[in-house]
């Protein structure tokens, strides 16, 4: 028989139970939420910052996405489960971030492809927690409506951007070009006021492309809603959306965005007819809503030009600007700028170009066909292959041949196989006549913003646009994670705790390192000037001024001016600036072993103090061994290679040396200049030095055959671009 108090005892520890679940179930829930905005507020985020800055915003969104990790990570602990939705998705691309990590040790760039790993950790965890954190496909929709509001907010900008800011800006660069270009052109590059000549938008991507391919993702899920939504209340917000978005795809006037948008909607048009039922009497607004838009947005990009001439910034009588005051290459830049024609969207020289590309990148992958050339490393390797007469580029402009030709063909068949499980995968769900029509219209967007990211990544390089990459991850998990199956549990344990933990720490610090590097080692581009004023000032060459003012201080440059202070007190003020240079770039090469750009600066700044007859051999040396790491980090960078055949040449004219030590010193010389050219063959300027470095060793004939050779290349050579 039951004891009556052992009874009693289980019915109030079974009411206590419940009691607990009930108080903690709210907490639960409110955790949910918080994290559910957090994710909704990254997304929305990431492109408004996407161009505007570079490593550091990166750094602080995959940043952001491990820390939602964390969160996810610490809730799961706590009740013991970690679930896994589609872990085949996810362990391909997995599989992929981890050839790429492989790829540190068999590329032919550690510093390129540890800086581009930085960027991907966080997109694995989009994608994850997507699939997993969030928690129903209404809340799957809330997301998604974040991810349409900041495209049409980013794509208003676009718009301002073309009517009123294009002009403004460059009124304002032929007025005052030097506080331009140190607010704008001097953060991202001189190539930004060439893509200001002309009118094609690109909001806050820097690049009328990148933004396409943002837009061309973002617009299929405002089609989405439009579908899923079934009050005309929404159904006329959603048309909007549309129509602004619409407008500045137009703008950005790019052919392989179009293109590509084009496709995907005849794909969203297949689903539309094989669920008639799940659209209804709505079909006629919903076709109504499309056709007002598209006729209001052509209506719009068509009357952008006078618009812009009502809005314009240009006071009625402009001010003239002299031919002091501008450039050679922009003195006669119209301020009202160009509009793309017929010309250039016929013009196939793009498109010849990107052939060139293209045969570079199978040639790179017919070199190294297993596991590639290193991740992120086209850019550096792409010299070596390219055909005479070739531009210089950083990305293929194909992610397919992008992705074989870094990662060989092991990274291209995760990469591959990745993206034809998550297109069967949402094609399915998409089609699933079980769930609501809401529902599957919220997937077709989904799965068609997909489908018109990888049409455009044919000829185009969005997967290395963190602003693009991230989002369209995150959208993969997201419409994976809308399935209906429960998910696959793991349980927790202490050990798999610890694991999960050390992982999670180990991606933040790895991720932070770039972020850091940057903060405590000044840009790269002012200490290249700094060193370029101090050795000017050890020379007795004319000095730039306002470069030196980013080495000394006002009163400094004034007494030097002046002539108040004599050589010797000169040199010593120089000195002891380059010296606190000198002690921070070895403390940030100390701490980011994988970056080159510190030991190059050491190298540069030791070269300098030779000059400068401080124990010039002791600082020679210096400056060699310097150089040899950065080489050992960046290999394909020729300017390393030439500079540390100039230190081995100034090291061997030393007169203190015996001829053995001469010869010695002369051929680890020659030795760099081969390898420079064995990375560039087709840059002149390195043939050309070469030559005279045979000449200055008494190698005359040999000289000029490679100054020869330097001169049927120059007619050829292009600049990078």
């Amino acid at each position: 028989m039951t004891d009556p108090s052992h009874a009693s005892d289980t019915k109030a520890g079974r009411a206590a139970a419940a009691s607990s679940r009930a108080l903690t179930r709210p907490i639960a829930v409110l955790a949910d939420e918080y994290l559910l905005l957090l994710i909704m507020l990254v997304v929305m985020a990431r492109p408004f910052i996407s161009g505007r800055t570079f490593n550091w915003s990166n750094t602080w969104f995959q940043l952001a996405w491990l820390a939602c990790g964390g969160m996810w990570l610490a809730r799961c602990a706590g009740k013991g489960k970690l679930p896994f939705r589609h872990p085949l998705s996810i362990g391909l691309f997995a599989g992929f971030i981890a050839v790429c990590a492989v790829t540190l040790a068999t590329g032919v760039s550690i510093n390129e492809t540890y800086r581009a790993l930085c960027e991907t950790f966080g997109y694995l965890m989009a994608m994850y927690l997507a699939m997993n954190a969030v928690p129903n496909w209404r809340a799957a929709r809330r997301v998604v409506i974040a991810i349409v509001v900041a495209s049409v907010l980013v794509s208003l900008n676009g718009y301002f951007q073309r009517v009123y800011l294009f002009e403004f800006s460059r009124l304002h660069y032929l007025e005052n070009q030097e506080l331009f270009q140190r607010m704008l052109i001097g953060d991202v590059g001189e190539p930004f006021w060439e893509r200001m000549q002309v009118n094609r938008v690109f909001s806050t991507f820097l690049y009328p492309p990148a933004f396409a391919g943002y837009l061309i993702v973002c617009i299929p899920l405002t089609f989405g809603l439009m579908a899923a939504y079934r009050s005309m209340r929404g159904l006329v917000v959603t048309a909007a959306a549309f129509c602004i978005q619409l407008t500045a795809l137009l703008l950005t006037v790019t052919r392989g965005a179009w293109l590509a948008i084009a496709l995907s909607s005849c794909v969203m048009a297949v689903f539309a007819w094989r669920d008639r039922a799940g659209l209804r009497e709505r079909t006629v607004h919903i076709a109504a809503a499309l056709a007002i838009a598209t006729v209001v947005a052509v209506g719009l990009w068509a009357s952008s030009d006078f618009v812009a001439r009502v809005l314009s910034p240009v006071p009625k009588s402009a001010p003239e600007v002299t031919e002091s005051a501008a450039a050679p290459d922009t003195a006669q830049t119209d301020v009202s700028g160009r509009n793309p024609d017929m010309d250039d969207l016929m013009f196939a020289g793009s498109f010849m170009a990107r052939l060139t590309y293209w045969q570079g990148a199978l040639r790179m992958f017919a070199a190294r066909p297993i596991l590639g050339m290193g991740w992120n490393t086209f850019g550096s390797v792409y010299p070596k292959y390219m055909t005479l007469g070739g531009w210089p580029v950083a990305t293929v402009h194909n992610d397919y041949l992008q992705v074989l030709a870094e990662t060989g063909l092991v990274g291209f068949a995760l990469y591959a196989a990745f993206w034809i499980v998550t297109i069967v995968g949402g094609t399915r769900l998409s089609l699933d006549s079980d769930s609501p029509a809401e529902l599957r219209w919220l997937r077709t967007g989904m799965l068609c913003g997909l489908i018109s990211f990888l049409l455009h990544s044919l000829v185009d390089f969005d997967l290395l646009i963190p602003g693009i990459a991230l989002t369209v991850f995150f959208l993969a998990g997201l419409m994976l994670g809308t399935t209906s199956r429960e998910p696959r549990l793991m349980n927790f344990n202490w050990l798999r705790s610890a694991v999960g933990i050390a992982l999670l720490a180990f991606a933040v610090g790895f991720s932070f390192c770039p972020y850091w590097a940057d903060r405590v080692f000044p840009d790269e581009v002012i200490i290249d000037r700094q060193a370029a004023v101090a050795e000017s000032m050890f020379r007795g060459a004319p000095v730039k001024w306002e470069d030196a003012a980013m080495l000394l201080s006002r009163e400094e440059i004034e007494s030097i001016k002046s002539g108040k202070l004599t050589h010797d007190e000169q040199f010593i003020i120089i000195l002891r600036r380059l010296d606190g240079i000198k002690r921070l770039a070895a403390t940030a090469e100390a701490i980011f072993r994988f970056d080159s750009r510190f030991a190059g600066f050491q190298g540069s700044l030791d070269y300098i103090a030779a000059h400068a007859n401080m124990d010039p051999v002791k600082y020679t040396d210096s400056a060699i061994r310097h150089y040899k790491r950065a080489i050992e980090l960046s290999p394909t960078e020729q300017t390393l290679h030439l500079l540390l055949a100039r230190a081995n040449i100034e090291r061997g004219n030393y007169s203190s040396n015996t001829d053995e030590e001469r010869r010695m010193y002369y051929n680890r010389a020659l030795q760099q200049f081969q390898a420079a050219t064995n990375w560039y063959p087709t840059n002149p300027e390195l043939w050309r030095e070469w030559g005279r470095a045979y000449i200055g060793m008494g190698q005359k004939e040999k000289g000029r055959q490679l100054i020869e050779r330097a001169d049927r290349l120059e007619p050829h050579f292009k600049l990078y671009g």
